[in-house]
């Protein structure tokens, strides 16, 4: 039975396609890459959401002690709570989740940090730093791209503790056979030092049919849209995605949402992330914020998968949640 979600197996490149990484400074994380941010700039508080993945806060907290987090929270529309002008002192961080807040974006104040990681064909914007993740879109063991108005003048050494190993494991055999090797890699990367992406990965990012990519994401978007659509609680979000917008995935919430729904996919060998989950029990956050946590799948559109994939997935989420199909 074929596997849906989870961690990549190592991405396919072809020898006819040779492409270049986008002007930016590659680094091996992206937590690295904002660590390298924080540095340069020498901050001394910043906004951060509150709707975050919170290992990233936990690294940039014991690397910088001494800076202030004012941590705020997001609105149904996923935007900031709180009054955003260019005089304010600190930078404020914001992410652009599932890629669907470009437009937002784009409006920011000078001198905000935008995290693209769900985003990674997103063009930067050029007041701001931009950054973005290879590991969230491709097959690949590290990997994060930096774009900022100044150019940092750190020089990085290759990342070299890479591991590959669950990659081929996925590859070969299957998610179970890889996972604990997986664990053990985003370990190690969570521990890391900034440096420059590994060599390993750079070569594949530079062999990655992106044109194949794009239409194979846009096209696996588009089916689920489809049939989902209608019944998916979060469509007044997703109409604010610009539709050249390349997906990070297709967030859906059933309007009969229940916890237990991914652990029944789970049976079918479709694996679901669970993003944010640290403000599930964060008695600060608000009601929406603990929604998007908790109860929207985030089902998987990317390039591992054929249009009769995206029927395969909508046939087994139909015997859990209640849509027309």
């Amino acid at each position: 039975m074929k596997e849906y979600g989870g961690y990549f197996s190592l991405e396919t490149v072809s020898d006819t396609c040779v492409s270049e990484l986008p002007p930016a400074i590659d680094f091996n994380t992206a937590r690295n890459a904002l660590s390298a941010l924080i540095k340069k700039n020498k901050y001394k508080s910043i906004y951060y959401p509150r709707l975050m993945c919170g290992n990233v806060k936990k690294t940039i907290q014991q690397r910088f002690s001494s800076l202030q987090f004012k941590e705020y929270s997001v609105n149904e529309l996923l935007e900031p709570e709180l009054v955003i002008t260019g005089s304010n002192i600190s930078p404020l961080y914001y992410v652009n989740y599932c890629a669907i807040k470009d437009s937002f974006a784009k409006n920011l104040p000078e001198h905000s940090i935008i995290d693209n990681a769900q985003a990674f064909y997103t063009k930067p914007n050029n007041k701001n730093a931009n950054i973005y993740s290879c590991r969230k879109f491709f097959g690949v063991p590290d990997g994060a791209l930096l774009t900022c108005p100044t150019p940092l003048s750190q020089k990085l050494i290759s990342y070299r503790n890479i591991h590959t190993r669950h990659l081929t494991l996925r590859h070969y055999k299957n998610a179970n056979a890889g996972y604990s090797d997986y664990l053990k890699s985003e370990a190690l990367l969570e521990k890391s030092v900034p440096a420059g992406m590994s060599k390993f990965t750079k070569q594949i990012m530079e062999h990655i049919d992106h044109k194949e990519v794009i239409t194979k994401r846009a096209r696996n978007y588009n089916i689920l849209e489809s049939v989902l659509g209608e019944s998916n609680q979060l469509q007044f979000l997703l109409k604010q995605r610009e539709s050249r917008t390349i997906p990070f995935c297709y967030p859906y919430l059933p309007k009969q949402a229940t916890k237990e729904v991914k652990n029944l996919l789970i049976k079918n060998q479709i694996y679901l992330p669970t993003y944010w989950s640290n403000v599930i029990d964060d008695t600060n956050a608000n009601s929406w914020e603990k929604l998007y946590a908790s109860k929207t799948l985030f089902l998987p559109i990317d390039q591992r998968y054929s249009e009769s994939d995206m029927h395969h997935l909508l046939s087994k989420l139909n015997k859990h949640c209640a849509f027309s199909y």
